[in-house]
């Protein structure tokens, strides 16, 4: 699918990879509906694509609320026309010792990671059937292939949103909609931003990756049709798929590659007490 005159929902898109996913997906010249709770940073990310010459609507949203994300469908209809493409983008993430996070913490992680996703693709869905064209993109994570320590429930949220994409991708394959999920490991001026400016630093086995190299996977997901990307410095399909063949070796890499150790010291400068 070409970008050019498309209507994209943006979830997400005022914090993290969310605006440089807006900028790219601009200068395609893609229309933007952008939802975000930050209504101030949502505002310039729309008039930044606005300087593109592409049509772009901020409206502010709290996705884990079922009827902001309806509001979020009608107005986009309303505003721009049919949904083309939605990105699920936006996420929160807690990382704890599982013991001390709040039952609060889990349902918000479930409701936003996982339930949001669900439902805006239920609500956009009908009507991307209906013109027998459309596209659905899922921002999952590495850490829903990889389910590291001290961040079992946005792992578990991010393993269920690989598994909706690859269901739907099944379901309504031949009917004209692509369904991708992207998954990126920890992204500079993405959700590591918050742990890095705390002093923690990723093991070279693990690494960062430049946010342009996500916001091209998404690019590269709807206008090629991909149904799955993942995204780091370092080549992880080959050790995905063995771990996935061993539990025993994936803990092993897990503790080797110097992630346990990470993970450890995040949720320690998380909650320092």
């Amino acid at each position: 699918m070409q970008l050019r005159g498309r209507n994209v929902v943006l979830t997400g898109a005022s914090y993290g990879i969310g605006p440089h996913i807006a900028d790219t997906l601009a200068k395609c010249g893609a229309n933007l509906l952008l939802a975000a709770r930050s209504a101030a940073e949502l505002a310039g990310v729309a008039e930044r694509a606005r300087q593109c010459g592409v049509k772009a609507v901020a409206i502010p949203t709290d996705v884990a609320l079922s009827d902001q994300r309806l509001a979020l469908i009608e107005r986009t209809q309303a505003e721009l026309g049919p949904i083309d493409v939605l990105v699920n983008n936006a996420a929160v993430e807690t990382v704890s010792p599982f013991d001390t996070v709040s039952p609060a913490q889990l349902e918000r992680e479930v409701a936003v990671n996982l339930l949001a996703p669900m439902a805006l693709t239920r609500l956009a869905l009908p009507g991307m059937l209906e013109r027998g064209s459309g596209h659905v993109v899922n921002i999952s994570s590495l850490a829903g292939l990889v389910a590291p320590s001290h961040a079992e429930g946005y792992a578990a949220t991010k393993s269920g949103l690989i598994a909706f994409t690859r269901s739907l991708r099944r379901e309504y394959r031949g009917r004209g909609i692509g369904f991708s999920v992207v998954c990126p490991g920890f992204v500079a001026e993405g959700m590591w931003t918050r742990h890095a400016n705390r002093g923690v630093r990723a093991p070279l086995l693990v690494g960062v990756v430049e946010v342009e190299k996500v916001t091209d996977a998404v690019v590269s997901a709807i206008g090629e049709g991909r149904s799955e990307l993942v995204v780091t410095p370092r080549p992880m399909r080959p050790l995905l798929a063995v771990a996935a063949l061993s539990p025993s070796f994936a803990d092993w890499v897990y503790r080797f590659s110097g992630a346990a150790d990470l993970y450890r010291e995040m949720a320690q400068r998380e909650s320092p007490a």
